[in-house]
């Protein structure tokens, strides 16, 4: 099966835990104010150009890890077609459009496991496979990698395939 390469952009402070159990947390905009959990992946390798964008914030432009998928796997969902398989408003991703180009971001509604995981960069340095393990003993541990939005309401994606007005609620 062919496959395709993504980014998953991070936080420093996150990698030990994502390097160690993969990639399961993050927020998926469904609406101004309600996200689905699950990693959000780009096509976009150049941090600087989502940062000006404003579709990401400085901080977590530090780390970038590149993934391998296969091209038809059913988790991997674009976020152009978000509003359609879980009910949600299209126009609030028209609105997300205008920062940057949906067609390059997709949610994944599930874990991308280590073993996908193909290369790091850290800080505009390429860091070789060789060095991750350092990562995982040296490196501070935040206690829990998740969501990092304040006022935004983390749905499941189970929860995410209920209307929007139901969401609201």
């Amino acid at each position: 099966m062919a496959s395709v390469i993504f980014y998953h952009y991070t936080r420093r402070e996150f990698l030990p835990s994502i390097l160690q159990t993969g990639l399961s947390r993050g927020d998926v905009p469904l609406t101004p104010t309600v996200g689905m959990i699950g990693p959000s992946l780009t096509k976009e390798s150049d941090p600087a150009r989502l940062v000006r964008a404003g579709v990401l914030y400085p901080e977590k432009a530090r780390a970038r890890l590149t993934v391998e998928l296969d091209a038809g796997d059913s988790r991997l969902v674009s976020f152009v077609e978000i509003p359609r398989r879980f009910q949600h408003d299209p126009a609030f991703y028209r609105v997300l459009a205008l920062g940057s180009n949906t067609r390059e971001w997709f949610a994944y509604l599930g874990t991308v496991f280590p073993d996908r995981f193909r290369a790091l960069r850290v800080d505009g340095q390429d860091l070789p496979e060789s060095r991750w393990p350092a990562i995982l003993s040296t490196w501070p541990r935040l206690p829990s990698a998740g969501v990092e939005c304040l006022g935004v309401r983390v749905v499941t994606p189970e929860q995410a395939a209920l209307t929007a007005p139901a969401l609201a609620a």
